[in-house]
């Protein structure tokens, strides 16, 4: 009985530790080419900097970045730096060509990246407001819940994902002419809308790039009642021949390093008092 138990035991710890490494077999010896936004997403994804500057050439850095470094590591894979591109050209290539990128390590959910991409399993969630000019809301503004967003005049920034906020016909309603948040706030203080809808970690982790736009003393923001925490996922194009195998290693790499209390660790790094 002793020698079943311990054969059984031999058994099950050979296949745990194979299947550990069948899992990335079909990537050793390769590199997974990661795509990122080039106008930075902090604290999710951001421009390495010193002493203020921007190093040169452009490094990523950020949450996603450590996470995903973390990950491959573990599993001894690599990816060469990654590539900082216009957010939509990314998402063109994942979806039709894999010429360029096989991955990116951020991305929040909605029904058509989930059919267009595969989505790994989220990292971090975020929290959805709304933010107004105090020039045309001088006594403030109060949004009860998300059904009532759809009274104001919105807008966004070209690209983003807004599915969360749960607007009717979203993009088609939010007026997303913005490249960037500089210019969506000037859009927003000349009152050519009446609020745009961000999630606040983003709009605080700019502050990490010297960014501080919360200091406009223009602007108020509250949260969005009634909506669901927005989860972030890394997105890997369908195209890409070992797509699930790399999910599968991601999803792993997510829930060990959730098991270890490294993610929270990294989280901390960035995101001091969640």
């Amino acid at each position: 009985m002793k020698n079943l138990l311990l054969l059984t035991f031999i058994f099950v710890g050979l296949w745990g530790h194979n299947s550990f490494a069948e899992i990335s077999s079909p990537l050793n010896g390769k590199s997974v080419r990661i795509c990122e936004d080039q106008a930075e997403w902090p604290p999710i994804i951001f421009h390495k900097r010193e002493s203020g500057n921007k190093v040169k050439p452009l490094t990523a850095d950020g949450i996603s970045v450590d996470i995903i470094d973390a990950i491959f590591e573990m599993y001894g894979l690599n990816h060469p730096p990654i590539q900082l591109l216009p957010w939509q050209r990314i998402l063109l290539d994942l979806e039709k060509n894999n010429k360029t990128c096989d991955m990116v390590i951020e991305g929040t959910f909605s029904q058509k990246r989930l059919e267009k991409f595969l989505l790994t399993n989220s990292y971090i969630s975020l929290n959805g407001n709304y933010f107004y000019s105090k020039n045309k809301y001088p006594s403030g503004l109060i949004i009860k819940d998300y059904t009532e967003l759809v009274k104001y005049k919105i807008c966004g920034i070209h690209g983003w994902n807004y599915s969360v906020f749960q607007v009717p016909n979203w993009e088609k309603k939010i007026d997303r002419g913005s490249k960037n948040i500089p210019a969506l706030m000037r859009k927003l203080h000349l009152g050519r809308c009446d609020v745009f809808l961000s999630r606040i970690e983003i709009f605080a982790g700019f502050a990490i790039t010297e960014k501080n736009y919360l200091s406009d003393k223009n602007l108020r923001y509250s949260p969005v009642l009634g909506i669901k925490i927005d989860p972030v996922h890394m997105m890997i194009s369908r195209k890409y021949e070992h797509a699930y195998t790399l999910k599968g290693i991601i999803d792993d790499g997510l829930k060990k390093l959730k098991e270890s209390k490294k993610l929270e660790e990294i989280l901390d790094k960035y995101i001091p008092r969640r």
